[in-house]
């Protein structure tokens, strides 16, 4: 009986020291409590939702916020199904202003979206938190009452606990019960587990706590750039009513002229790049995967104009070949990096040749020798050298460039083809050997 004891109670004693024992053992008031009353409702152990516990008031805001979202959402797409309708509008005066309004009425749902997630984002950080604080609480409480238990056991002879450790034979004396010692062990060894869960579960919850955060500030960055964007499209706006004094006669004459110059500046790309596609090694690229990159628009996997000597090459894109691939995003919508890299090439075509070519792009060098270009930004968030995450938010979709509405295009280069060449048409202009996207998509 004296060595189950013994081995009992050095087990338990043991298993506590890690909870700061000095701590618990100088604590002379706290009474003990059971398991149960430091059930914190949110999943000790589980994998529980962790606002479930929330008062009901908070957690009917964050409902509120959600189904607000969800309208907010449900209208920019009504006004993206109204954009693509004006498209075939877009080559008068008329159906291009229609064009700006639908995207000016989009960019502003977007900010709305973006300052409607902050809010219900801070919800959730409050209620976060306040979990927090009562799980701190409990896992005070729980510990002292652990350590009230082990020092009234340790002391019922007047035996200090460390001597019960160094002199395990006077544990004999005032031992009766093997039913309730074991009824004891089982208690303690619950209440001890249990305090194991607690801890982990604050753990988890000041987890929760930085990635809200994150995602905080992360909207208000994207509240910013949008107002920027939007300030963008008001300008370019106005300047298109100035330059063709709101006549259509003037804006035909601007579209007959620039769709020369796009003729020309889509004939000089593809002089530059047909050579530099034969001049492809594949065995310094990796072999095609699908998979291997992250989705450049992560709302939005529809692809309207595909890689090759495709049809719209041909009779849209005045040229033979589209080097790349095109996806649906609107004005404003978040485009990340397909895969981590290092900014090589940044840049504004439009101050060359205006509507001509890939307008705002950024260029990407990879550590396994790919490289790609992402066109039409309505807003670029990077700078030449700087190093981005697969999947880091690098900008946002526009219609920059040659253009025929707002999407993101996508080309991939090996990268021993790859410079910022002289253009005749269009200044510095990216070129390689293009591969084909969907293959590593």
């Amino acid at each position: 009986m004296v060595n189950i004891f013994k081995k009992t109670f050095i087990f338990l004693l043991s298993l506590f020291l890690v909870f700061n024992f000095n701590f618990v053992l100088a604590d002379e008031d706290h009474e003990h409590a059971g398991v149960d009353d430091f059930d914190l409702g949110f999943g000790v152990g589980g994998d529980t939702d962790p606002l479930a516990n929330l008062p009901v008031y908070l957690k009917s805001q964050i409902d509120d916020k959600a189904k607000e979202l969800a309208d907010i959402q449900r209208r920019i797409t009504e006004t993206q199904d109204s954009l693509n309708q004006t498209q075939e509008e877009k080559n008068t005066l008329s159906g291009t202003i229609k064009n700006f309004d639908g995207t000016i009425k989009q960019l502003n749902l977007g900010i709305k979206s973006s300052e409607t997630k902050i809010q219900k984002l801070q919800l959730e950080l409050n209620g976060i938190e306040d979990n927090i604080t009562t799980a701190e609480s409990l896992v005070i409480s729980k510990t002292k009452a652990i350590g009230k238990s082990l020092r009234e056991l340790a002391l019922s002879d007047g035996i200090d606990p460390i001597l019960i450790i160094l002199k395990p034979e006077d544990l004999s004396d005032g031992l009766s019960d093997l039913n309730s010692l074991e009824s004891l062990r089982e208690a303690l060894v619950a209440d001890v587990n249990d305090l194991n869960d607690l801890r982990s579960q604050l753990s988890n919850r000041k987890g929760e706590v930085k990635d809200t955060k994150t995602n905080i500030e992360s909207e208000y960055k994207n509240t910013k750039n949008k107002k920027a964007i939007l300030d963008s499209e008001r300008q370019e706006k106005a300047e298109l009513l100035k330059e063709t004094k709101n006549k259509e006669k003037n804006y035909q004459a601007l579209i007959t002229d620039l769709t020369k110059k796009q003729e020309q500046i889509a004939s000089e790309i593809e002089g530059l790049e047909a050579g530099l596609r034969g001049e492809i090694k594949t065995a310094d690229i990796p072999a095609y995967l699908k998979g291997l990159f992250s989705w450049p628009v992560p709302t939005n996997t529809r692809i309207t104009q595909g890689y090759g000597a495709t049809s719209f090459a041909k009779n849209g894109y005045k040229g033979k070949w589209h080097n790349g691939v095109d996806i649906a995003a609107s004005t404003g919508t978040e485009v990340v990096a397909v895969l981590a890299g290092t900014v090589v090439a940044i840049g504004d075509q439009d101050l060359y040749c205006r509507k001509g070519a890939y307008g705002k792009f950024i260029v990407l060098k990879h550590s396994n020798n790919l490289v790609t270009l992402y066109g039409h930004f309505s807003k670029q968030i990077l700078s030449l050298g700087d190093t981005v995450k697969k999947g880091e938010v690098i900008g946002y979709a526009g219609k920059t460039g040659y253009a025929t509405g707002s999407h993101l295009h996508l080309t991939v280069y090996d990268g021993n083809t790859f410079s910022m060449r002289p253009s005749r048409s269009c200044g510095p202009m990216p070129s390689g050997g293009d591969l084909d996207p969907n293959k590593y998509l």
